[in-house]
């Protein structure tokens, strides 16, 4: 099937916006998605209300980054390229078939200029493009579609690596979640991961065999969502500062969110450098903890650094917080660099 004209499917409707994650029946801009991907694109394997499930989120977030693991022939890539370029936005997709790789870029290339320019391909596995972001503090995606290979442990690897480079409030969508292995990895995903959240009634507890339900009626998604702000509880929760320019670092600082209970931060704090052959890698571990005063700004002190500048500096902080309820953060914590 020809790619049809790029158009704008929600011309003329007002701009789709709202906090929501499902669609209400009679909305025109879900109506507009439903007809349009109703028999289309053919390379999708996905359902019609699937399909138009994620252009309407997409669209209804007004999300401008997005990451797909399992390109196939990029049917479903197409649909999320065209919302994103609806936004200036850009996707990610990555699939290590080394069979379908001269299909699908060009497939991509069929495009029109809008959409294919919108999309970074990569041939590659899950995991080599998540070891990939290490280096890259500031990405952050709006929605992760999850639709790689479908046993336990490479969905729950899946999940967890998107989990870390997660915008506040973004959306993981999961597909075929009413398989028994990857229903577990998203229920085991959320016993671990404070904060986040199921859409609908996916993951209402069921006998270990009984027919799963999705997300939303007609399509197989498991839809989580991630807190709208940083959180941190009874569980470390690591955060990484890869590359640093410095010594080391003399803390911390902390941004908690208006309203935020009196609690106590504990942690540990890894400083990595590596320098120029034959030199070896240097490592130093400190153990913190501080009281913090509700919601004022707190410096949580950490007094870590090496003897001479490193070729590299990689810091990784794992935090518990014990306290009423969850330690919320307005943004992750700052490094104070060592110079």
């Amino acid at each position: 099937m020809s790619v049809r004209p790029e158009e704008e499917l929600y011309g003329g409707l007002p701009a789709p916006a709202g906090p929501g994650y499902l669609p209400a029946a009679g909305d025109p801009h879900w109506q507009r998605a439903l007809a349009f991907f109703a028999d289309y694109p053919a390379a999708s394997l996905l359902s019609p209300a699937a399909r138009a499930y994620l252009y309407w989120l997409l669209r209804r977030r007004r999300a401008r980054v997005a990451l797909e693991i399992g390109t196939y022939l990029a049917g479903t890539s197409e649909i999320l390229a065209r919302a994103l370029a609806a936004e200036g936005g850009r996707l990610a997709t990555i699939d290590l078939n080394l069979e379908r790789d001269r299909q699908v870029r060009e497939t991509i290339g069929t495009w029109p200029a809008g959409l294919s320019a919108a999309v970074d391909y990569f041939n590659i596995d899950s995991a080599r493009y998540f070891g990939a972001l290490e280096d890259r503090g500031d990405m952050r995606f709006d929605l992760v579609l999850v639709d790689g290979y479908h046993e336990y442990g490479y969905a729950l690897f899946d999940m967890v690596m998107a989990a870390k480079y997660m915008a506040p409030g973004g959306a993981m969508v999961i597909d075929d979640g009413i398989l028994p292995a990857v229903w577990w990895a998203a229920r085991d995903f959320l016993d671990s991961h404070p904060g986040w959240s199921a859409v609908g009634p996916a993951m209402e507890q069921a006998p270990p065999l009984a027919p799963l339900r999705p997300s939303l009626a007609d399509t197989t998604f498991i839809v989580l969502t991630a807190p709208a702000t940083v959180v941190v509880g009874a569980r470390p929760r690591a955060f990484h500062y890869a590359q640093l320019a410095g010594r080391g670092v003399r803390g911390f600082e902390f941004l908690p969110m208006p309203g935020q209970a009196p609690g106590r931060i504990e942690g540990v704090a890894i400083l990595r450098a590596s320098r120029p052959l034959p030199s070896h890698p240097e490592q130093q571990t400190l153990r913190l903890a501080i009281d913090l005063s509700g919601d004022v700004p707190t410096v949580l002190p950490c007094l870590l650094a090496v003897e001479r500048p490193a070729a590299r500096l990689d810091v990784e902080l794992q935090l518990t917080y014990s306290g009423p309820g969850l330690l919320r953060l307005r943004a992750e914590p700052e490094a104070i660099i060592q110079a």
